[in-house]
């Protein structure tokens, strides 16, 4: 089968975990057999955002090896944004559109042979945004969401009018070697940005926030645990006195462009920690979504124990050995107290988890199943 994967890497300069999921599908469809191609289209805004960002893409696929395999349309202005005939060419012969959080500009879309995927990284969002008509699902055939939950019988959101297929976010093992946990210090980390780019969400008269307010919730958590709890923080000075109250309150803060300026520092920032700790959106707890973190799953291929804010994805998944969920700051002390006690076995059973949730197959099969392929 012949596969496009659109999705934003040029567009997030110096995100590496970002880069990471876009280059772990195209990786993940190719492990299993498939013919893909990369393809991006960016409006940049000056001359110097276009430079920046077509050194950064071409640095990312050069790592990942997908340079013969991979197109980046740039235009200053969005008038501009026109595919070249490879890119024209590539579209019209797939099979299958994976356009991750729908990138690929929307009149593009009709140059597609094969099925249209919509691939939502953002559930409770997406699917209160599409009620509000402030986004477009219906140009794509098919909807996949990493949001598990979504479209449950008696769930709290909105399915923005489609059916939606859960899948997981997809890892490729081999690019995540394991080793023993460790442990002096005990490193609880995670890598995060204070805001996203958009605010909180409203749906049936609830308003749902943010991570930066699931972090004030999670404050005082240091007080709680022995481990060392940090955090590869990108943090806006305007909330400086949010970063003062982390620091007041025993947060250990790093500088984020270590572990997001280049694939490889992501994943050596991942494979230097003890284990994985954080919160979620609070819209994807409040909305039951089931959301369940990339970058968490990258710990786990790599042996490294995670515990992660319970979204819904303990329905779906085995809580309590290597992944552990929690709802509050004393149940995240708990957990973490947990996993000091035994590392090792909690590393081993990450790694397993991440073998028969996050690989390729178990992953992205209740897709492909819809596409009439089978893994």
């Amino acid at each position: 089968m012949k596969v496009v994967v659109s999705g934003a890497v040029a567009n997030r300069v110096r995100n590496a975990g970002e880069a990471w999921v876009r280059a772990s599908w195209v990786e993940a469809l190719t492990e299993l057999g498939h013919e893909v191609t990369f393809v991006e289209a960016l409006a940049a805004r000056s001359a110097e955002e276009s430079l920046a960002a077509s050194g950064w893409f071409a640095e990312v696929v050069a790592w990942f090896d997908l340079v013969d395999r991979s197109h980046l349309v740039v235009a200053i202005s969005p008038a501009d944004l026109e595919p070249t005939e490879a890119v024209r060419e590539v579209l019209g012969q797939a099979d299958v559109l994976v356009d991750i959080s729908g990138t690929l500009p929307i009149d593009w879309l009709d140059l597609v042979r094969g099925e249209r995927v919509y691939v939502d990284l953002d559930p409770g969002f997406t699917q209160v945004w599409a009620a509000h008509g402030l986004i477009e699902l219906g140009r794509h055939h098919l909807h996949a969401t990493v949001g598990t939950r979504i479209g449950r019988p008696g769930g709290p959101g909105p399915t923005g009018g489609v059916d939606w297929i859960g899948i997981r976010q997809p890892v490729v093992l081999r690019r995540w070697p394991t080793s023993a946990v460790p442990v002096d210090p005990f490193r609880c980390t995670t890598v995060t940005s204070w805001r996203p780019s958009y605010g909180p969400l409203e749906w049936d008269g609830v308003i749902h926030g943010l991570k930066v307010h699931e972090f004030r919730r999670h404050r005082a958590l240091p007080d709680l645990t022995r481990a060392r709890m940090e955090l590869a923080l990108a943090i806006d000075d305007a909330d400086a006195g949010d970063r003062d109250a982390l620091l007041a309150s025993g947060w250990n803060l790093s500088d984020p462009r270590l572990a997001s300026g280049s694939p490889d520092g992501f994943r050596r920032f991942v494979a230097a920690s003890s284990a994985e700790w954080s919160v979620a959106q609070g819209a994807y707890v409040g909305l039951d979504t089931g959301w369940f973190s990339d970058r968490t799953v990258r710990y786990l291929a790599s042996g490294r124990p995670a515990i992660v804010q319970d979204t819904g994805w303990t329905h779906e998944l085995p809580s309590g050995s290597g992944l552990l969920g929690f709802h509050d700051p004393e149940s995240a002390a708990t957990a973490i107290d947990s996993v000091m006690s035994d590392p090792q076995r909690h590393g081993a059973a990450a790694r397993r988890l991440a073998e028969e949730f996050f690989a390729p197959g178990p992953a992205l099969g209740p897709l492909l199943h819809r596409l009439g392929v089978t893994t």
